[in-house]
């Protein structure tokens, strides 16, 4: 399965690098050019359209300029990975990567390492969005590994109190209020990066208002003279 997405992936790229140069010019020049200016509007928030434009011009210069030893290097690294090996199967399991690379005759330890890492990756990602899914109802929150690993740190309380005497709420009661009711007459609210006492409960999301609390509200308002 492994070996099969590698071998797809050399082979559209032997398709690309084998046409001529203005089809690579159409294929890699515009993308460069259009997420340059994508970074220089952004340039004061992010890096990663450079990046991309960075990779699109390299593609392009090794397209205008090597086309032909890219396509033998191509050709030599599928014929590498054909080549049968005289190496040993891994104790217990070898069915597994059997399946999910190719035999062992073939396999490199490059490969097996990053299947090892991808698959951690994909297992971390199920276990924190169950763990995700328990506290908001969201399959998908926060979908990096590194939320199991990292300390929140619990937000400041404000030193003036005006939001009240009560702790700060807990991630399951703030997604009590990011549910709508179905009603048309609730407020909706986007919100980012919305915390409580558990630290980042919400990066992106809606704050569910029902009309009833928002009448409530505005009558103590009302009243009071404050909210």
């Amino acid at each position: 399965m492994f070996r099969s997405l590698e071998l797809l992936i050399l082979q559209s790229a032997y398709w690309f690098f084998n046409k001529p140069a203005l089809f690579g010019v159409f294929a890699f020049g515009i993308p460069c050019i259009a997420l340059f200016l994508i970074q220089v509007i952004n340039r004061k928030k992010t890096v990663i359209p450079g990046l991309f434009s960075a990779g699109f011009a390299l593609l392009l210069g090794y397209h205008l300029i090597a086309q032909h030893k890219v396509l033998r290097a191509i050709e030599n690294f599928v014929s590498l990975l054909k080549t049968k090996k005289n190496t040993s199967p891994i104790p217990i399991l070898e069915p597994f990567f059997e399946f999910f690379i190719s035999k062992y005759q073939y396999r490199f330890i490059v490969e097996e390492t990053v299947f090892v890492f991808i698959f951690s990756y994909l297992c971390f990602l199920v276990f924190v969005s169950l763990k995700s899914y328990k506290k908001t109802g969201q399959i998908f929150g926060e979908i990096s590994p590194t939320t199991l690993v990292t300390r929140k740190t619990r937000p400041q309380r404000s030193s003036t109190n005006e939001l009240g005497s009560g702790d700060l709420a807990t991630t399951e009661m703030i997604a009590k209020w990011t549910k709508p009711s179905g009603e048309n007459s609730d407020t909706s609210l986007a919100v980012s990066d919305l915390r409580g006492s558990d630290g980042l409960a919400f990066k992106n999301s809606n704050l569910v208002i029902p009309r009833g609390e928002r009448n409530r509200h505005m009558l103590v308002v009302a009243k009071t003279g404050g909210g």
